[in-house]
């Protein structure tokens, strides 16, 4: 049942060499990965680019919230110490919980400064104890040696008007404060403010050696010897070492005028060159206290006519820059130069110069000798008359030529007249009776101090 065909089979195949495979593959998976990889990497880029975006956007408000309140804090730190803040403690715009603690921080001690101050320089010097030695206590706490230092010569100076208010009251205390605990107080606020101020000039030193910020904690240190030798100089009837204490009084007041001499003639060398109004407030202070223990018998041992002679020179150096620069200078702004009128214009500064020169007329006619007549006088030496005739010129200048009067300056300069008016004689008072001149001056004296009261 079946039938035999004889036909030719014919069969076709496609050859291909071994490398034409091989680069039929290559090519076909390297196109695959090519495009794999271009894809993944845009993707890595884009990934790339937010991850970024997001960083900047979180480290910038990360950023905006620690800065913001830092600088806040800066602006208000700076404000106080150019003494141009006088608002309440600002609140934080944001910040951590952190910044919250330091502002808090900030606020507590700036509120205790401030109250600190004011009562001391309202006369309320229990209050202004009270709160100084909290103001210790915070930053013994917070490991401030700085601040520790500074507020110690404060309550240094505290403890010195406490004993001279015993002093001119002559009540026992003051505040539950006996003389004796008052002087033994004050001389371990001044040992440790004067110890903290050598630590930190030392430090200084090391990290820096002669530098501008140097001097300027030089001139601090200075400050305190000086506080501390006024405090041992007049407390020490009421030390348990009375000999003792005087000679470390008078070798602080030694080392403050060592200080004081180098700072000026290192200044200009270093480029420290300290504002006008601060240099002339040292130079008032120094004579001021100077006059202070020349009233107790002490000899000028510094040189007072120096310090007149270097306030002086500040003072007409300033007058000329300021002319200088209201003449060439529209916005009537004053260069740093004239900052001794920043505050206190030129009469009033020239007054607060003219009455401590008064003080010092007055003073030396006291210790001077009353015979006009004495032929063995020398030379250089004034009498009692001409000390106190130098003493009625400057303030009747102030009272003629300038247009207000700080009032402490009017009350010397009325003493001023005072004195002269009692040595003077009718044909010298343009025939005014001298009594009747004393009793004006007395009455124009009593109207400032119930003024002053008010």
């Amino acid at each position: 049942g079946t039938r035999v065909y004889k036909a030719p089979v014919f069969s076709v195949s496609f050859g291909q060499t071994q490398q034409g495979i091989l680069d039929t593959l290559h090519r076909n998976i390297s196109s695959e990965i090519n495009k794999a990889l271009t894809i993944i990497l845009w993707l890595l880029v884009v990934l790339v680019v937010l991850a970024f975006a997001v960083v900047v956007w979180v480290s910038s408000t990360v950023a905006l919230s620690l800065c913001g309140p830092v600088t806040q804090l800066l602006a208000v730190v700076t404000s106080i110490n150019n003494s141009e803040f006088h608002a309440d403690f600002p609140e934080l715009q944001s910040g951590s919980f952190e910044l919250d603690r330091v502002r808090g921080t900030f606020e507590r001690l700036y509120t205790l400064m401030k109250a600190a101050n004011s009562s001391f320089f309202a006369g309320d010097l229990i209050s202004a104890h009270r709160t100084f030695q909290d103001a210790l206590d915070l930053f013994t706490k917070l490991e401030n040696t700085k601040a520790v230092g500074i507020t110690n010569n404060n309550l240094g100076n505290v403890m010195l008007a406490m004993y001279r208010t015993i002093t001119m009251t002559s009540t026992p205390s003051v505040g539950g404060m006996s003389r004796r605990r008052i002087v033994h107080e004050g001389c371990s606020y001044f040992k440790n403010t004067i110890v903290a101020g050598e630590d930190a000039l030392q430090q200084i030193n090391d990290n820096e050696g002669f530098s501008e910020n140097y001097l300027i904690f030089m001139q601090q240190l200075s400050n305190r010897y000086f506080n501390r030798a006024m405090f041992l100089l007049t407390v020490k009837d009421d030390h348990s070492d009375p000999d003792r204490t005087e000679n470390q009084g008078l070798t602080d007041l030694s080392t403050c005028k060592d200080m004081d001499r180098e700072v000026v003639d290192n200044g200009d060398r270093e480029g420290f060159k300290g504002d006008d109004d601060v240099y002339f407030d040292l130079l008032l202070c120094r004579i001021k206290g100077l006059l202070i223990l020349m009233k107790m018998s002490y000899d000028d041992e510094w040189g007072i006519d120096e310090l007149f002679d270097g306030a002086t020179t500040v003072l007409q150096s300033a007058l000329e820059n300021s002319n200088s620069n209201s003449s060439n200078n529209s916005n009537k702004s004053l260069p740093r130069k004239c900052t001794l009128f920043r505050e206190l214009g030129p009469e009033a500064q020239m007054q607060r110069l003219e009455s401590t020169l008064i003080e010092y007329n007055l003073l030396l006619a006291d210790c001077a000798d009353d015979d006009d007549n004495d032929d063995d006088r020398p030379m250089d030496k004034k009498s009692r008359q001409e000390y106190i005739g130098q003493a009625a010129d400057i303030a009747v200048r102030m009272m003629f030529e300038d247009d207000n009067l700080l009032d402490d300056s009017a009350l010397v300069a009325l003493q001023a007249l005072l004195e002269k008016s009692r040595i003077s004689t009718a044909e010298e008072l343009g025939g005014e009776d001298p009594s009747d001149v004393e009793a004006s001056l007395l009455h124009y004296q009593q109207a400032i101090v119930e003024a002053q009261s008010k």
